[in-house]
């Protein structure tokens, strides 16, 4: 029997009906049907699965990774799907991509790093832990897993503290992961002075840069702390590898604002220390910030670094009896102290 549509004459409510079998079935508002996309719960993990538990049978798989004397079968669609190490390789004129198995190398001291990407792939879940990041990293960058790099990126930051953040700049760096880099900085700023009074280890691993880098800022959070403290870290650090370090001490010590410690600081402490004693120029540091005391009239005019507060610019302004600060944060004006007498400012 053919199916037949006509117009239907009789129904002014419906826009169609279409005759089956004799039977009538009414279209009401056919131009306007409401349509949906409709989804299967967990429908991608359940394909995973699947395709994971297809690995213990050789004949469901296409390729194979070889790795100190372990096999790991698996899927060429889903490593090009996941890894742009695979993708190149599967894509170019390499004899992999016309063989059924590659031979890793690189990973001689453990496959684990590896296996846990073959599994992510499969899953997308990667158990990281700090025992395991190095092997993890080594082998996601090297197959060039982004997800499962970011996942570890993630890690590390979260995992930041005073008694890992040099620690874990140092995996950040070897596996130039900028982003952690660049996080993992601003905390060691942040957190410059307290980590050599509560994580000393992590302090003395401090690279020479990173110490120049930091005495070197004007803008250095010194919380509760002073230039003292930072003379007494410098020489700690210096101590922790003296044979090494020394030779840096002058250029350091450049950057202490002496000129800012108390007089007793100087006298009592500082100009006693070894590490000052055995250089001139490091004497020399010391005698100019006790001649600073000496001639109070003089602090006003002096434009030394050595004098200089460390702080974030701030816009000051003058009034009769007052000065003010702008507090950027608040957008506000605030008072900062009394106005210096006009005969104390300088000609």
């Amino acid at each position: 029997m053919k199916t037949k549509y006509r117009k239907s004459m009789n129904c002014q409510n419906c826009e169609q009906y279409r005759i089956f079998n004799n039977d009538i079935l009414l279209f009401e508002n056919a131009t306007s049907a409401r349509t949906s996309l409709n989804t299967i719960s967990n429908y991608a993990k359940n394909i995973l699965d699947k395709l994971s538990l297809m690995r213990d049978k050789v004949e469901l798989c296409d390729f194979r990774i070889n790795i100190n004397n372990k096999q790991f079968l698996c899927h060429k669609f889903l490593l090009i799907a996941t890894s742009d190490y695979f993708k190149a390789m599967f894509n170019g004129n390499m004899n992999e991509s016309r063989s059924d198995y590659v031979e890793l190398k690189g990973f001689e001291n453990s496959s684990h790093g590896v296996e846990s990407m073959i599994n992510f792939c499969y899953s997308g879940l990667l158990q990281i832990t700090f025992d395991n990041i190095d092997q993890l990293l080594h082998a996601a960058t090297h197959l060039q897993i982004k997800h499962a790099i970011d996942l570890c990126s993630q890690f590390l930051i979260e995992s930041c503290s005073l008694n890992n953040c040099i620690d874990i700049y140092k995996i950040a760096d070897f596996y130039s992961l900028t982003n952690v880099l660049d996080i993992v900085h601003l905390f060691i700023s942040k957190n410059f002075l307290s980590l050599m009074f509560h994580a000393r280890e992590q302090f003395e691993q401090l690279t020479y840069e990173q110490i120049y880098q930091e005495l070197s800022s004007d803008t250095l959070e010194m919380n509760t702390y002073n230039e003292y403290d930072l003379f007494i870290m410098t020489c700690t650090w210096i101590e922790a590898n003296r044979i090494e370090r020394e030779k840096y001490a002058i250029d350091l010590f450049k950057l202490i604002r002496f000129m800012l410690m108390t007089p007793e600081q100087l006298c009592d402490h500082v100009r006693k220390h070894e590490l000052i004693n055995i250089n001139e120029q490091s004497r020399k540091l010391v005698e100019d910030a006790l001649c600073y005391y000496a001639s109070p009239n003089r602090q006003p005019s002096l434009n030394d670094i050595q004098c200089q507060i460390r702080n974030e610019p701030v816009l000051v302004a003058v009034g009769e009896i007052e000065l003010f600060t702008l507090n950027t944060t608040l957008d506000r004006w605030e008072t900062l102290c009394q106005a210096p007498l006009e005969e104390n400012y300088p000609v």
